[in-house]
């Protein structure tokens, strides 16, 4: 069967996605923060230039300011030398994803691996090891209270990130080539996502087929999916029992009163604003610096700046902010994801997840980053036509 069959890269898939944070693994300390030595030296001898020299050139003013405005040397070593990890860790994937075939088959293995995992998952649930798999109710970390599968990852909202380019993957899949077969592999992606009840993820994923759907039709029919769509989601949600927990959190987002929302937005920003503000609004208080300053702005139980984008202003001021910005926009133009449906999706996806979830050395959020603009997994681009006989293969067609 084409797509289980054995690809050079998928027991590095798997380490990624399935074992990456070990539950006895210090927070931020990942297996391939261990292996990104190894990394460096295969990027060296694929005859990638400058990989160090780059990144050290960026981070260079942040580091004088930091230095400058004066900072706790270990922390600040710690958390610069993760980041660090984190960059050559996805510098190879982007390198190695550029140039692999059939990257489709990892997606489709990985797919039934993980629907395998949750099983376990859902086996384990009501026994006493339901804690490694399971975030319970009452954790610090869990203000919905329920039950939500994290696998072997930190907690729900990663592991919902992690599935977010196989649940688009398989989903454009299926708008493709509506099959039974894509249909079950579909399903196989969005049961582990449910399980997860990572209302972050699970929304983006919607929001990103949507917008791009929506997109690619004509008017008449942007109006047929806008209609039909809705219609789907608010019978959904008016079929769920009043005290479902899943419709309890649903009623709080929309009326601004979830913690977890609240937290990973409006709480996010202004604690980064006050601590990027109260040393240095243009470059922030520098990497590892939140231990040291951050428990006069930060809410009770919030330990971290739990949004990418708020935490790049906490460290690294308005200039880190202008700089992330401006990474983004130009891989836009120059990779131009909104060439293929897939990439599309990803993109939007990531874009928005910035703004409420991550942290600056997420792997799971670069990978997806990586998807968004590598063109080696536009799987359903439109193939462009081949040069008629005979004709040069510089002419262009004219419209008439």
């Amino acid at each position: 069967m084409r797509s289980l069959r054995f690809h050079k890269y998928l027991p590095l898939a798997c380490i990624v996605f399935f074992i990456n944070s070990l539950v006895f693994f210090p927070r931020g300390l990942l297996i391939t923060t261990i292996l990104s030595p190894g990394f460096y030296i295969w990027l060296l001898l694929r005859r990638q230039r400058y990989v160090l020299e780059t990144f050290f050139a960026a981070m260079f003013p942040f580091a004088f300011a930091s230095l400058v405005t004066g900072m706790q040397k270990l922390y600040f070593l710690t958390s610069f030398g993760l980041l660090i990890t984190c960059y050559v860790t996805v510098y190879a994937f982007a390198v190695a994803i550029q140039e692999t075939d059939h990257l489709d088959d990892v997606f489709r293995t990985l797919i039934w691996l993980n629907l395998a995992f949750a099983f376990v998952g859902l086996l384990l649930r009501f026994t006493s090891l339901a804690p490694i798999v399971w975030q319970m109710p009452g954790d610090v970390d869990n203000p919905a209270n329920m039950m939500r599968f994290k696998g072997l990852t930190y907690e729900p909202s990663h592991y919902g990130t992690l599935l977010a380019p196989l649940v688009l993957y398989s989903c454009w899949l299926h708008i493709q080539k509506r099959t039974y077969r894509t249909l079950g592999l579909l399903a196989a992606t969005v049961g582990p996502l449910l399980m997860s009840l990572s209302f972050g993820a699970i929304g983006l994923v919607i929001l990103s087929v949507f917008v791009v759907q929506f997109k690619r039709y004509r008017t008449e029919a942007r109006f047929r999916w806008v209609f039909v769509a809705t219609t789907v989601l608010v019978l959904g949600y008016l079929a769920l029992p009043s005290t479902s927990g899943v419709k309890l959190r649903i009623n709080n987002l929309f009326t601004g009163n979830d913690p977890s929302a609240n937290v990973r937005t409006s709480m996010a920003f202004e604690s980064a604003y006050a601590m990027a503000k109260s040393k240095d609004i243009w470059f922030g208080i520098g990497f590892g610096q939140q231990k040291v300053i951050g428990s006069y702005f930060l809410a009770p139980n919030q330990r971290v700046i739990p949004s990418a984008v708020a935490g790049t202003l906490e460290e690294m001021g308005l200039v880190g902010v202008a700089l992330r910005f401006g990474v983004i926009f130009y891989f836009f133009f120059k990779t131009r994801p909104d060439r293929d449906p897939y990439r599309l999706s990803m993109f939007i996806w990531v874009f928005l997840f910035q703004f409420g979830a991550s942290y600056k050395d997420n792997l799971a959020e670069y990978m997806v980053w990586i998807f968004a603009f590598s063109p080696s997994v536009g799987f359903f681009s439109a193939k462009q036509p081949e040069p008629a006989e005979g004709e040069p293969s510089y002419a262009v067609p004219q419209l008439t």
